[in-house]
């Protein structure tokens, strides 16, 4: 039986941390997968993300990758015996919350006035339902 793991940070990445870097192909397949099963192997996600896809990739770029996000504070890993069991660092639901600031904070910056008036213009383009469901998400803050 699996232990579950609990991640880092339950809930908001501490603000004194620098925001979680971007993830993308199979660095972000990889990381749904650990958040999906909670505690992994380099084993479980290769066979998980192979028998997904239906492309096989070796072990060791599965390996490979779980290191990379090792060394990004993305994920926990435990020695047990010769295993190593890799957990999510933070909720995937912080993680997106995160890189989701990071980048609007980013587009501020760089393009000012005109990130701001386009999201302007994004939200009176959403149905009432749209609004209601984002009201609601930013009262939670």
């Amino acid at each position: 039986m699996k232990r579950q793991a609990k991640p880092r940070y339950a809930g908001d990445v501490p603000s004194a941390l620098p925001p979680p870097q971007s993830l993308r192909g199979l660095e972000l397949a990889v990381m749904e997968e650990v958040w999906r099963l909670r505690e992994a192997t380099v084993a479980d996600v290769a066979d998980a993300i192979n028998d997904a896809s239906g492309e096989r990739r070796a072990y060791t770029t599965f390996l490979t990758v779980l290191r990379r996000l090792d060394a990004k504070a993305l994920v926990t890993r435990e020695r047990r015996g010769k295993t190593d069991h890799y957990a999510p660092a933070l909720e995937r639901d912080s993680y997106l919350e995160a890189r989701t600031r990071a980048s609007i904070d980013e587009l501020v910056s760089t393009y000012g006035e005109r990130a701001l008036v386009h999201f302007a213009r994004s939200i009176e383009s959403l149905d009432s339902e749209q609004r209601a469901a984002l009201e609601r998400l930013a009262d939670d803050d």
